[in-house]
């Protein structure tokens, strides 16, 4: 590091600046997934990555609860075999799944039956849900949204048993965060196959 520079303020008094280094790493390098995937392979991996939007990077850093680890391997299993050669989809996929079912089963044989929810597990939930429907729009399945809002109201207080105002803003804020995922899965969709048609490639 160098010297601290010195800079007169007046006559009679100086501060001491020192430089702080500050590095950008990303969302990557915080998911199992970059600790599992190395050299070519990790760097297709996360060339994929990098293009979810910034709500999927972040979900992607918390471990999944017990019943999210088959949606997280069904994202991924989705947009590698649009974004990437056979080869290397199985070969990723193969390691990602591998370590799914270790982690599981570890997890199965250590459950604790008195763990209270807190505000990270309810993160974590969002988090699933989300990748879940970013999945579903990178797979053209149906959106599972309605038109707008305050048609969705019904059916998610039908789910919730229990009223729900149209003016929760959780509720809403979800809605909004739901919609948005599942139309960046479905734009990621049409820009890799898009990539597949200018590249002859048709097997998805």
């Amino acid at each position: 590091m160098e010297n601290p520079k010195i800079i007169d303020l007046d006559e009679t008094q100086f501060r001491e600046l020192y430089p702080v280094p500050v590095l950008h790493t990303g969302y990557w390098v915080f998911t199992m997934e970059a600790c599992l995937l190395a050299g070519e392979l990790g760097k297709a991996v996360s060339a994929v990555f990098a293009v979810f939007p910034d709500a999927i990077q972040h979900a992607l850093t918390f471990a999944p609860e017990l019943g999210g680890w088959a949606d997280r391997a069904k994202l991924w299993q989705t947009v590698l075999k649009l974004a990437l050669p056979p080869k290397q989809y199985h070969a990723a996929m193969q390691k990602i799944l591998a370590h799914y079912a270790r982690v599981v089963r570890k997890r199965q044989g250590a459950l604790c039956q008195c763990d209270l929810p807190s505000e990270q597990d309810f993160k974590r939930e969002v988090g699933q849900v989300l990748c879940e429907w970013y999945r579903m729009g990178a797979a053209g399945e149906p959106s599972p949204f309605a038109e707008t809002f305050e048609v969705e109201v019904p059916a998610l207080s039908t789910k919730a048993n229990e009223p729900l105002e149209q003016a929760t803003p959780g509720v809403r804020r979800i809605y909004q965060l739901g919609c948005r995922a599942y139309e960046d899965g479905a734009r990621l969709r049409r820009q890799l196959l898009e990539r597949l048609d200018k590249s002859g490639n048709t097997s998805i």
